[in-house]
């Protein structure tokens, strides 16, 4: 404990909503998804087996479960019928919910929550101890009937007298009967190894963290697995980050389609701030006098502020929640005040917080809005970005690998292509503690100047400043017909999650990176930092039905015009070739367009890529899938290391006075497009720099 309170007071530790897309909110974000990984290596499965939810304690993933788990009929609650018995039913009832009479409270409760036609409650174990041991009777065999669900709770131990009973009958009941079981192994994980894999892999499975551990308190998790998640379904409550959209004039509600954020309602509980209220609502209301006093030159607003009619404590609590406007009564997106905040190192949280009704209040927004935006991608917590479309012919004239996330990068004249993107393409990364690192809070790994050489099967780290030797470790070349789950091969395989998508990697040289890493530079150090990366196929291959993703965000391609680099050096005084390894495209083009009334080529204007639709490089087609948008990532001096905020305000004052007024992308901070290649275009071919 006392640890932990170390850690908790640890002035560098810094950890917000993980709702949040800033800084902290991605970084505690990021800590949440490797705990998850964690807990579910204790019980000795993976994040493919198993989803972990996330709920108060033992108690609410029973009634999680409870309320979420379809039983394939509906009876109405009235009409369900209790039996106590000491043998098992037959199978000619459809929908059953079944406990042990030895059960805690909260699994008793879920009888009342549930519609299925029996609430069996078994008087002692012996029948399911002989179901263990004999073959089944005739009376009892699975039948195969898709509208037949049945749930059996089995406590692992008795939190009453200490009895655990034998998980054989798990696999006994969900192989051979058919049904589904829920393992309340809260009171069994608290004092026991519990072996999932050994436990016959329950569909179910609840757990208390404070009976395993002491600490913290209030804090439990729902186990599913994956196989078996379409028996659950949300149907009841739903609360803030759970949902794509929800209505607020309706009851339309789309859920999030993730099985974890589906159903943890709410902010997780990562830790508890305790905040003096009166010193907060002074601090808010001193920020509602600053966010209302500026105006523009010309006299207009620059802030409107949502509430505050009255400012006594009695009515109003310490938030302030405001839009800015631009001096021609024209909205700033919420995105641009987040990449400018973030930039200056200031923290808020923006979109509608989880209350669609307020925020469509507020804004004067109507349903049919809302919904023509959900229709065109829009959801809840997301950065919208859209497009429009052009043809011309293009040139490929600079090159861009980076193939260690977030570190240095390669500018060859030619490369090969994969199935994902550039060859190598983010392929590698930085990790601690399963969170990869970035420039945002390691400016040092842009010293860090990867190098290929493919012959030796060998990736090279080099140090920029030359102060190191250069580190060389195995590409680790595995077949490519071994899969993810194939793991004979001696190599050792950890897991990280890169914004949405969760990584199986290698671990390469752990032990000798961490050390080259701690050499670099002190930020890296007593963190054990090490380098991970993908399974490098030998050869790859491009027809795989789901292919691996690269580390890049969001396209396997990042493609900037020469035209727009010109204008953003222009406008901030830097060199050209600056410019361009500060926002790290994988291509950068010049493009020839023709007059269509003379046949003269004309040149490409600034951003007029983000109207392009495909690009023809060769024999090769690209399709455009969305824009960049960025953050303050282009801040920071590849060379030194040193965060300077001109470049992202300048590429805000460009995006701001666009030609093209009429597309609401020229008001937002994107820059560049991402490129999918079309899988008929895929030869093993090379992209060659002119």
């Amino acid at each position: 404990m006392q640890d932990i309170a170390a850690w908790l007071t640890d002035p560098s530790l810094c950890l917000a909503n993980p709702h949040s897309r800033h800084a902290s909110g991605q970084f505690t974000s990021n800590a949440i998804e490797d705990i998850r990984q964690r807990i579910l290596q204790h019980f000795h499965v993976s994040h493919t087996e198993y989803a972990l939810v996330f709920t108060a304690n033992a108690t609410a993933a029973l009634k999680l479960l409870a309320e979420s788990y379809s039983f394939g009929c509906s009876t109405g609650k009235k009409d369900t019928r209790f039996l106590l018995t000491d043998q098992l039913p037959d199978a000619s009832t459809k929908s059953i919910l079944m406990m042990l009479r030895d059960s805690h409270t909260s699994l008793i409760g879920m009888r009342n929550m549930v519609d299925c036609e029996k609430v069996v409650v078994l008087q002692n174990f012996d029948c399911l101890q002989n179901l263990v041991q004999n073959d089944l009777p005739s009376r009892n065999k699975k039948v195969a009937d898709n509208n037949s669900r049945k749930l059996f709770v089995l406590t692992a131990m008795s939190n009453f007298c200490g009895c655990k009973y034998d998980l054989r009958v798990v696999s006994r009941m969900q192989e051979d009967l058919g049904w589904s079981v829920c393992l309340d192994a809260a009171a069994l994980a608290g004092c026991s190894q519990l072996n999932l894999q050994q436990a016959g892999l329950p569909h179910f499975v609840a757990i208390s963290f404070y009976k395993m551990f002491g600490y913290p308190t209030g804090l439990g998790a729902l186990l599913v697995h994956r196989d078996h998640a379409h028996l659950l379904h949300k149907t009841t409550y739903f609360g803030g980050g759970t949902v794509d959209f929800a209505s607020d004039t309706s009851l339309f509600v789309q859920h999030r389609s993730q099985l974890e954020t589906k159903f943890e309602d709410g902010t997780l509980d990562f830790y508890s701030i305790v905040s003096l209220e009166q010193r907060c609502f002074q601090l808010a209301h001193q920020a509602k006098k600053l966010s209302t006093r500026p105006k523009h030159a010309n006299g207009c607003a620059v802030a409107v502020v949502y509430g505050w009619k009255n400012g006594n404590l009695a009515s109003q609590g310490p938030i302030v929640n405001f839009n800015l406007i631009r001096d021609d009564g024209s909205w700033v997106g919420y995105v641009e005040v987040e990449k400018m905040a973030d930039l200056f190192a200031l923290e808020m949280r923006t979109g509608c917080f989880c209350n669609q009704g307020a925020c469509a209040v507020h804004l004067r927004l109507k349903e049919q809005t809302l919904k023509q935006g959900l229709e065109l991608g829009k959801v809840c917590g997301d950065e919208l970005d859209l497009g429009t479309s052009t043809e011309d012919d293009i040139k490929v004239f600079q090159q861009m690998i980076e193939c260690c996330f977030s570190c240095g990068a390669i500018e060859p004249t030619k490369w090969k292509l994969s199935a994902t993107g550039l060859l190598y393409d983010r392929n590698w990364m930085i990790v601690s503690g399963g969170v990869p690192l970035t420039q945002k809070r390691f400016p040092v790994l842009c010293q860090i100047i990867p190098k290929i050489e493919e012959e030796r099967c060998k990736l090279i780290l080099q140090d920029r400043l030359g102060k190191l030797e250069k580190l060389k470790v195995g590409l680790a070349h595995v077949p490519a017909e071994k899969n993810k789950n194939n793991k004979t091969v001696d190599l050792e395989w950890s897991t990280a999650k890169v914004c949405t998508n969760r990584f199986d990697l290698l671990d390469y040289d752990h032990a000798k990176t961490n050390e080259w890493l701690s050499d670099l530079h002190p930020s890296l150090q007593n963190n054990d930092c090490h380098l991970v990366g993908k399974a490098v196929c030998n050869p790859p291959n491009p027809e795989s039905p789901e292919p691996s993703r690269s580390f890049s965000n969001q396209g396997e391609y990042l493609l900037l015009t020469k035209a727009s680099i010109n204008a953003i050096a222009q406008q901030t005084g830097l060199p050209w070739k600056t410019v361009m390894r500060r926002f790290r495209p994988n291509l950068v083009i010049d493009v020839d367009i023709l007059n269509g009334d003379d046949g003269d080529s004309v040149d490409l204007e600034p951003f007029q890529e983000d109207k392009f639709k495909e690009l023809h490089v060769g024999n090769l087609i690209f399709e455009v899938t969305g824009l960049c948008t960025r953050c303050q990532m282009i801040c920071i001096d590849q060379d030194t290391g040193e965060k300077d905020p001109n470049l992202l305000l300048s590429l805000r004052d460009l995006r701001k006075h666009s030609n093209d007024k009429t597309s609401s992308e020229s008001k937002k901070l994107t820059f560049g497009v991402y490129l999918s290649l079309k899988k008929n275009a895929f030869q093993s071919s090379r992209i060659s720099s002119s």
